[in-house]
């Protein structure tokens, strides 16, 4: 049985004959434009996928492959379709159904990459109503021939996306086998069917600009309080955050620290509840360790989420929010500075 690796690649095949010039060209399985194709398409594959709103990008890698000039007008006339294996499909068809609970609930849903990492997986190759013989160039540069009624091709591998070649290949079998009812469907081509009969809309919740605010996990929502407390506004009076600051002991040394600069503390901020409890520490004297200690809603997210909570506050989309606060840009002196080089 051969590997992954000695499968070979899309840029192998040609429908040209020996001497006929067949370069390989860039060609894209969905539209690269996200405007001017359907755009619930793309809101649909994200939702159900358990990607973010407006997380693919059609233009990226993900969504190109390399193929000869001629495979190229053969897979545009819809005349060619990647199918993968059927277990991977199963493997779609079970985040799809889990996903498609969680309207209410996003942060619930499965991302796809957590079965399917992004790399190079292998695909048979379907041809519609072909008239025309397919060869695969080998490394020492002979030609194996396969005509158009052959069945059992072999695989090729790909390192595009796999939602994307099944999106692109579902549009396929729609146009091509269903609509015009031309040739027999594999089971796997029946469940990639009804992976697209699902993935036609978006539910609303998703579509239209979904409030984020009331639809994702706690720790991934941002509220203007963040800005609120590195930020304060200028009517609103700065309290005496520092009750004591002659005494020796940790906890007040920390508390005076914190007032000075809360902002060199909250190094891992992960949610509007950390910010908060930043707040009641400096503002209640309470001491710091203890505080950190008994946040539970930590705990039950990592027991929820399995990751790591370093692993959390790197992904979450909050961390943009306190990147300016946190990563201060170094001074910079000109040179006729008069302080530079004296002592």
């Amino acid at each position: 049985m051969s590997t992954l690796h000695d499968l070979p690649l899309l840029s192998q095949l040609t429908a040209c004959e020996i001497g006929e010039e067949d370069p390989i060209e860039r060609y894209y399985l969905n539209s690269p434009d996200r405007e001017k194709a359907i755009p619930w398409r793309y809101y649909s594959l994200e939702f159900y996928m358990g990607l973010d709103h407006g997380e693919l990008d059609p233009r990226m890698s993900p969504n190109i492959v390399y193929v000869r000039s001629s495979i190229r007008r053969l897979l545009e006339e819809e005349k060619l379709a990647l199918i993968p294996r059927e277990d991977i499909i199963d493997k779609l068809l079970n985040i799809q159904s889990h996903n498609c609970g969680c309207q209410s609930k996003l942060f619930e849903r499965i991302r796809y990459t957590e079965s399917l990492p992004q790399k190079e997986y292998d695909y048979s190759l379907r041809h519609i109503s072909l008239e025309t013989s397919l060869s695969i160039i080998l490394p020492d540069g002979t030609r194996q021939t396969y005509p158009s009624s052959y069945k059992d091709m072999p695989r090729f591998r790909s390192s595009a996306s796999v939602i994307l070649v099944l999106s692109s290949t579902a549009r396929t079998l729609f146009e091509q086998v269903t609509c015009k009812a031309s040739g027999y469907k594999s089971p796997a081509e029946v469940k990639i069917l009804h992976l697209q009969q699902t993935w036609r809309m978006p539910p609303s919740t998703f579509k239209d600009k979904p409030d984020w605010q009331a639809l994702t996990h706690p720790f991934e929502r941002t509220d203007d309080l963040v800005s609120d407390i590195l930020c304060p506004k200028k009517e609103e009076p700065v309290p005496d955050l520092i009750s004591d600051t002659s005494s020796s002991s940790s906890d007040s040394s920390l508390d005076t620290e914190l007032a000075l600069h809360p902002e060199e503390w909250i190094q891992n901020p992960g949610t509007t509840r950390w910010a908060r409890r930043i707040k009641k520490i400096i503002g209640r004297n309470l001491p710091f360790e203890q505080e950190v200690t008994n946040d539970k809603q930590l705990e039950s997210y990592a027991m929820e989420k399995c990751r790591p909570y370093e692993e959390v506050m790197r992904t979450s989309r909050v961390s943009v929010r306190f990147e300016p606060y946190l990563r201060r840009k170094p001074e910079r002196r000109s040179r006729d500075d008069i302080s530079i080089g004296f002592l």
